[in-house]
């Protein structure tokens, strides 16, 4: 493949402030992104706007959004993770059947990713797959993380499952539940996987891998999963799994830009065909 130029942010410009200039820019045919849901959804807004306006925007890679409905916002938006959906049942699975427990608890950031994880555990609670004697929600201002960790610890719960795209946000939950009392067993989502630390304040905590998940959109990562360890713990190091999908993502426009140059509209077509 020819080698593809990278542009980064300026410095102090926000990646929104970023795409929206690289929207005006023809030498950027696309934007592989590192966001979680949520502002990834904000960042699609700038796409629909260039479309309303007869414009063809850059299509936008996210290696990091989990969330199903960024998949249906705009056809110029492609979610190259899995779903929350089938890191939910990959959680629940593992909290059932190899943790043992019989009731788990449900904490979750108060965020797109966040609730879709909770809904989909409360379908696979309905389905009698899981036992769920609490849901607590918490956000990334923290102030209310040792009233949901009071809240976790009085449920008691055999296991917490605990949805999140932010390490520090997870790790921090962990922390108060310990402070609290909860000593429990916990299960995070892929991001707390990330943290540089790993010490007896994480005892009992484990975290889900691509392996667990399978659901995996591009060639490379279905590749990393076959080799990834399942649900590593502390004891394991940590994949990341982001950076390779980042990576995948970017080969994926390199090898579309070979057959439909820099035509946005035909580079937009070649990527969803990649991924299909």
């Amino acid at each position: 493949l020819a080698p593809v130029g990278l542009a980064l942010p300026r410095d102090g410009e926000t990646r929104l402030d970023a795409l929206a200039r690289w929207q005006r820019e023809p030498r950027v045919v696309a934007v592989v992104s590192s966001d979680a849901s949520e502002p990834t959804l904000t960042a699609a807004s700038l796409l629909r706007a260039e479309v309303a306006h007869g414009r063809v925007p850059t299509p936008l890679l996210t290696a990091s959004a989990a969330a199903r409905h960024v998949s249906r916002v705009t056809p110029w938006l492609f979610r190259v993770a899995p779903r929350g959906d089938a890191m939910a049942r990959a959680m629940v699975a593992h909290a059932r059947d190899v943790l043992g427990a019989r009731t788990i608890a449900v904490a979750y950031a108060a965020d797109v990713f966040g609730r879709e994880a909770l809904d989909a555990t409360l379908g696979l609670a309905r389905r009698g797959a899981a036992s769920i004697v609490a849901t607590v929600a918490f956000d990334e201002a923290m102030h209310d993380l040792p009233l949901a960790a009071a809240q976790l610890v009085v449920a008691a719960p055999d296991a917490v499952l605990v949805f999140s795209g932010d390490a520090t946000l997870s790790a921090q939950l962990v922390r108060e539940l310990r402070a609290a009392g909860g000593r429990g067993a916990v299960v995070g989502a892929p991001a707390i996987g990330g943290l540089a630390a790993w010490g007896d304040e994480f005892a009992g905590v484990s975290y889900l891998s691509e392996a667990d998940a399978q659901d995996t959109a591009t060639d490379f990562a279905r590749r990393l999963v076959r080799r990834l360890p399942p649900t590593p713990g502390a004891a394991a190091p940590f994949v990341n799994s982001y950076a390779a999908r980042a990576y995948d993502a970017a080969r994926l426009v390199a090898e579309a830009t070979a057959s439909a140059g820099r035509d946005r509209a035909a580079l937009r077509t070649r990527i969803a065909r990649g991924l299909d």
